[in-house]
């Protein structure tokens, strides 16, 4: 049995809520098409069980009032929903006394007390374990809350990271902050990216809007303010800017009380989080440009939602997407930026210049569904292992 345990599934949160419940459903999908009947192991790490292959997946998660995911929607994987934090550590718990066993954890996070309650088991019941940062260990994640975390680091974080038999990245730059952090000692690092739920095609082209889109938590660092501070100093005529997310960490009445003195205050909308797929890919389709400007950012989610509807993006290089995309980035309409204000605004001002001119013709939404499936990275991850 190959156990996933979700700190949250919960639908107002992005990240983990939504990529932990899909790569289970991955695996689960490609377990049987990988070939090795031998074993599997990853590389380095002395990781190695029977037959994972023939294995069940399930996802343990506590609840939440509305869910990213339920059991029709899991396909192959059993899901099981528990009564908070504690619960979810009684039932792994459960299930790694059982008979047959447990053969692996996947977790995602560092400073949850649910990732420390998993590592606990795992190091009791001496079962392997791997543990996803989700870019937790990246600078601008340190010094948010700093106190907070090095305390943790130093009694629990740093430890139960280390126990782990291997650590999940989603890109070469998170995996250089985790092999950073945890110096010499680190375990093995797979490099897998995310993949994505693509958008279902459109029978019709969708006519794009004079908005700008922000789809993603509102949280510090997301750098929506900066977003909100250039669309104001620029101006641009005719154009809105388009903010969809839930408030995460207390961080929108700011960002409202920083809409409200810029000059262009009625063309700045708020609107709550867009859960739907398909809802998410018409505002990506009707949107003339997608803008997530952050300042930390284990995958970016929203980034490849938006280039697989063509839409061009701007984002910064704390994602991983320019890593991805290489020397390819402008032909898929992709703006890469060091983070901050004044990079945001003279890339923004040059962007918009370019759309009012003429449309770019992109092909971005073709590499997308060539890289980042959920069908194809389930079996990256596999090979990985």
């Amino acid at each position: 049995m190959i156990l996933f345990v979700a700190t949250t599934i919960d639908a107002k949160l992005g990240g983990i809520a939504r990529s932990v419940p899909a790569l289970a459903v991955a695996i689960a999908g490609a377990k049987g098409e990988t070939g090795d009947s031998s074993g599997w192991r990853v590389a380095g790490s002395g990781l190695k069980s029977g037959d994972m292959y023939g294995g069940r997946v399930v996802l343990v998660a506590p609840k939440a009032e509305v869910m990213t995911v339920d059991a029709a929607a899991m396909g192959e994987v059993e899901l099981c929903v528990c009564e908070g934090r504690r619960g979810v550590v009684a039932e792994v718990e459960r299930r790694l006394q059982s008979k047959p066993g447990v053969e692996l954890i996947y977790q995602a996070g560092v400073w949850d007390p649910l990732n420390r309650g998993i590592a606990r088991l795992a190091r009791r019941y001496e079962v392997p374990m791997i543990t996803s940062t989700r870019s937790m260990l990246d600078p601008w994640a340190l010094c948010y809350h700093p106190w907070r975390k090095r305390l943790a680091w130093l009694l629990y974080a740093k430890r139960d990271l280390l126990s782990a038999k291997a650590l999940h990245a989603t890109a070469e730059l998170e995996a250089r902050h985790i092999r950073s952090a945890l110096g010499e000692r680190c375990p093995p690092v797979i490099v897998v990216p995310n993949g994505l739920h693509l958008p279902p095609p459109v029978t019709a082209p969708v006519q794009r809007e004079k908005t700008i889109l922000f789809l993603s938590r509102i949280n510090p660092k997301k750098g929506l303010p900066d977003l909100i501070r250039a669309f104001g100093s620029l101006h641009p005529a005719g154009w809105k800017l388009l903010i969809v997310g839930n408030d995460d960490a207390g961080h929108l009445p700011g960002c409202q009380a920083l809409a409200a003195q810029q000059p262009n205050k009625d063309s700045i909308v708020f609107q709550d989080q867009v859960a739907d797929a398909h809802k998410v890919g018409i505002s990506n389709r009707r949107a003339a440009l997608f803008v997530l400007p952050s300042y930390s950012e284990n995958f970016g989610l929203v980034i490849g939602e938006a280039l697989a509807c063509d839409t061009p993006v701007i984002t910064t290089t704390a994602t991983p997407w320019a890593e991805f995309a290489g020397e390819q980035a402008s032909d898929l309409g992709l703006h890469v930026i060091e983070p901050g204000y004044e990079p945001l605004l003279k890339k923004l001002n040059s962007v918009l210049q370019q759309l009012e001119q003429s449309p770019p013709r992109l092909n971005a939404a073709y590499w997308i569904q060539q890289n980042f499936s959920w069908e194809a990275i389930g079996q990256r991850f596999l090979r990985s292992l």
